[in-house]
């Protein structure tokens, strides 16, 4: 009876935030925890400065969070009261309100007036002040201070009253001045025929009339706090909220997003897909759900299935700045780190995609640029934007391998939100486009994908002089040497020229000849070097402070060594590379003619190591495992929420 009672006050006006508050202690009586919540929230929304109503709000949440303490004293949680009444009437506790203690609300039938106050008809209400009772003060309803226990958050809320009933209440249009001498009395003009006395009754001062929330703004406001708490963390809260949203307004694209945001929050992608695809069927151009669904389809390896969900989320909304982040992800998942793919980042920067994600895959770019500074800075402030993203993180413990550039440990503070009623506004609620993300291009993959079976022409060896007579070569046998080392990487084929003629190393760096060799034999990398001899020395080596000696031979040999790019005839690498073996136990003057040629065949297999280490290096092809404390996990750090970016 007091639900139906307070709704039908609640329509007559809606505006009126102490019917909304009364209507909570109702549904807390019956414990109707959340239908209590959101009356409270409707009282909020119209009177957001009263302290009560967020008093009461504060007990249910805590009844709700602790369910086995408010059992063992909810008895306990009503305020205290003393009141004066008449006998034979029926009366329910009184709840806090706007700063006044409200007497009981008395049962009577509808047609007997309450005689706990003058019963004087008037014909203008409104251009009267109060009588001021004079019947028996035991009528007059007594109260005192309210009491709080210690150990709970605040009271339990109990139910503001009034002497008429609830189909009587009007808006506060009609409510006549206090009386100095009396508590405010306001008089009511009944629903009944003309002739019957107006009841009176006791009620707080009401705020001009406002319009009452409707289900779209109450459904706006917990799409507005299903965001927020998602953007603290807080994902049951925020799945609470947004599906009251979506039970007023099942197909609405935004809803629906926000939605399939939370099931990416937990950790289930695929899980959040449907959500996406129902935003889309309700609105096909919805650049939230087409980026998102790009980013889906992008962390599942479907690449060119994503950068269409980009390219036609960039088309709805020009300025979803994540859209464009990943369009920008697609052209460096395919190592085209060009102007074009630079003018993308800094236009998802302008457009307030600023995540960490993207300064990562902008980080890669600056890297294949050999912009070796610009790199580690960009990969710097992608680990402080996401220091839990773990890819981000490896990443950038290979630019401090790379670059060898000194960093600064990231700390991570665990981010502490105010709740969502206490910054309950429109402009506390953050945008839904934040919460596109941006896949994270891992540098490894990036680089195994665009060099992995690159062919590398191997042009042969130089005989030395006095070999050419011999079957097999010094050629062939080296440059097959050299090519199985290459290939044994894993990630590059060889080839060597079809024409199988031999150049010594001054003409094929010289006049042209290389570049008419790559126009007759198609690759990726060329590779030239040239023979030298084997030195043998004498070495003795000391351990123990000179307690153990041993003696050895040292052979070595440097040779020069080009490694061009095809495409571009840029030498990748040039310089000189030194093969090495050691011969324990030995002088050079012991070592035959058998053993010194097995001396050679050591020395240059290990060049021809060195060579397949160093392209994979330079490609980036060697994985480089996280092996330094890159990020500092501290305590919580309150935030308010205005703090988004």
């Amino acid at each position: 009876k007091a639900v139906a009672a307070y709704k039908r006050a609640i329509e007559l006006a809606p505006d009126y935030a102490l019917a909304h508050n009364n209507l909570a202690f109702a549904y807390i009586s019956m414990e109707d925890f959340p239908n209590a919540i959101a009356a409270l929230d409707n009282a909020l929304k119209i009177d957001p400065n009263n302290p009560y109503y967020r008093e009461n709000r504060d007990y249910v949440q805590w009844a709700m969070q602790e369910p086995d303490r408010y059992n063992e004293g909810k008895l306990k949680g009503l305020p205290k009261e003393i009141t004066l009444r008449p006998q034979g009437k029926k009366t329910v506790p009184r709840a806090k309100t706007n700063g006044v203690n409200m007497a009981q609300v008395t049962e009577t039938p509808a047609e007997k007036p309450s005689q706990s106050t003058a019963e004087k008809p008037t014909e203008k209400p409104a251009e009267k002040p109060a009588e001021k009772p004079t019947e028996k003060p035991a009528e007059k309803p007594i109260t005192k201070p309210v009491e709080k226990p210690a150990d709970k958050p605040s009271e339990k809320p109990a139910a503001a009253t009034s002497n008429a009933p609830a189909s009587e209440l009007t808006t506060a249009n009609n409510m006549p001045p206090a009386s100095a001498q009396t508590q405010q009395t306001v008089e009511i003009p009944a629903e009944k025929p003309a002739g019957k006395p107006a009841a009176t009754t006791q009620t707080p001062r009401v705020e001009p009339a406002m319009a009452g929330p409707t289900d779209d703004a109450l459904s706006a406001m917990y799409y507005r706090g299903a965001l927020y708490n998602l953007l603290a963390g807080k994902t049951r809260e925020a799945q609470r909220d947004i599906e009251r949203a979506l039970e007023m307004y099942p197909g609405r694209a935004d809803y629906l997003a926000a939605r399939g945001f939370i099931e990416i929050r937990n950790g289930r992608p695929m899980d959040a897909m449907p959500f996406f695809d129902k935003a889309l069927q309700s609105e096909p151009e919805h650049a939230v759900s087409l980026a998102t669904l790009g980013y889906l389809n992008d962390i599942m390896g479907e690449h060119s299935v994503a950068e269409q969900k980009y390219e036609a989320a960039a088309r709805a909304n020009s300025a979803l700045g994540c859209a464009t982040a990943g369009l920008a992800t697609a052209r460096v998942r395919r190592a085209q780190c060009d102007d074009q793919t630079e003018a993308m980042f800094q236009q998802a920067l302008d457009n307030g995609c600023y995540k960490g994600e993207m300064l990562n895959n902008q980080a890669f770019c600056a890297l294949d640029n050999n912009n070796d500074t610009l790199a580690h800075s960009l990969g710097q402030k992608a680990l402080r934007r996401s220091p839990s993203n773990s890819v981000v993180k490896e990443n950038f413990n290979f630019l401090l391998d790379v670059t060898g550039i000194p960093y600064e440990v990231v700390k991570d503070y665990e981010q502490d939100y105010d709740p969502y009623y206490r910054v309950a506004t429109e402009t506390d609620a953050p945008p839904l486009e934040m919460f596109v993300p941006v896949a994270a291009v891992d540098f490894y993959t990036v680089f195994v994908s665009n060099w992995k079976n690159k062919t590398v022409l191997v042009v042969p060896f130089e005989n030395p002089r006095g070999t050419e007579h011999m079957k097999p070569t010094p050629s062939q046998v080296y440059t097959a040497r050299m090519a199985t080392a290459i290939q044994g990487t894993g990630f590059f084929t060889t080839a060597m020229p079809k024409d199988g003629r031999v150049y010594t190393y001054d003409e094929l760096t010289r006049g042209g000849m290389l570049q008419k060799i790559a126009e007759r034999n198609p690759s990726d990398l060329i590779f030239v070097a040239a023979l030298d001899r084997t030195e043998l020395e004498n070495v003795t080596r000391e351990k123990y402070k000179g307690l153990k000696k041993n003696r050895m031979v040292a052979a070595s040999a440097s040779m020069p060594t080009l490694i061009l790019d095809a495409r571009t005839m840029e030498p990748v690498f040039q310089g000189p590379v030194t093969g090495a073996m050691d011969v324990p136990d030995k002088l050079e003057a012991e070592v035959g003619y058998r053993q010194l040629d097995q001396i050679r065949d050591g020395v240059f297999d290990d060049y021809a190591r060195k060579v397949a280490h160093m392209l994979m290096y330079h490609f980036h092809l060697v994985r480089h495992p996280v092996d330094k404390t890159l990020v500092r996990h501290m305590p919580h750090k309150e935030l308010r929420a205005s703090k988004y970016h």
